[in-house]
């Protein structure tokens, strides 16, 4: 019987790499993607040696038109039965003092190359009748989010993106899941610059734990999944809080 195949988009660190692992123990061939040839390399090495899977792995930029290109095309090839786009990042700080080709990387590496891989691989898993897709969003994409503007508001593109089309593909064999997690021990809080705000420092989850969470939503098909009691209980509370006060209570939680 052949082996199916999952393809991780950010997979040489964090939560890609965690998924990676977790889906290697479930059984499936990976393709792993991501900048760091040197850390792929390695990756897929443990994973096949540990999990008797065959894994290989692309070396690319995926802000870059060139490298999402090369992507494109081998979806189309592999016929992946899943799909986790978690590639992503983001940068802490005022949006006025941005650095503008900073922020276009952001977006297009956020949102336009997770809606082009979406496009990539939707019609063959729907002409296969079977497929799951993935999509990493965010705890930020509940509410304004100041001193993470951007990142945030590219997040909240992700959630409704992805319910919208899993109720699409109703009927068909094939869904797409939002995993929305909130602070994780990884380095994006230190890319970001955000590693001393209140939020971190509340409790950050693992990258395994949220991995684990994010699979299992995935495989029952559910729309969405906010990972953490605590952070479920911050969305459920956004109900009762005027929208004026939320940019002002996220922008306290951002603060040292």
């Amino acid at each position: 019987m052949k082996q199916q195949l999952a393809v991780v988009t950010g997979a040489s660190g964090g939560i890609g790499l965690d998924i990676a692992r977790q889906l290697a123990a479930r059984g499936y061939d990976l393709f792993l993607v991501a900048r760091n040839a040197q850390d792929l390399e390695k990756a897929c090495k443990e994973l096949s040696a540990g999990h008797g899977i065959a894994s290989q792995y692309l070396t690319a930029d995926l802000s870059e038109p060139q490298g999402l290109a090369s992507l494109e095309q081998k979806l189309k090839e592999m016929e992946p039965a899943v799909l986790i786009n978690n590639a992503g990042f983001g940068t802490a700080g005022t949006f006025c003092d941005s650095d503008a080709i900073t922020n276009a990387g952001m977006m297009q590496l956020n949102m336009v190359t997770l809606v082009q891989l979406c496009h990539a691989v939707l019609p063959g898993m729907r002409k296969r009748g079977k497929g799951y897709i993935l999509n990493i969003s965010s705890l930020a994409a509940f509410q304004p989010a100041p001193g993470l503007a951007l990142y945030g508001a590219s997040k909240s593109f992700v959630l409704p993106f992805s319910e919208a089309l899993n109720h699409e593909l109703k009927g068909s064999g094939v869904s797409v899941t939002a995993s929305c997690p909130g602070p994780v021990d990884t380095g994006f809080h230190r890319r970001a610059g955000t590693e001393n705000s209140r939020l971190v420092r509340m409790g950050a989850q693992s990258s395994a734990a949220v991995a684990k969470e994010a699979l299992q939503a995935l495989f029952k098909r559910k729309p969405v999944i906010i990972h953490g009691r605590l952070n479920r209980l911050l969305v459920f509370s956004t109900r009762f809080v005027p929208r004026s006060w939320l940019a002002v209570v996220a922008a306290r939680f951002m603060q040292e």
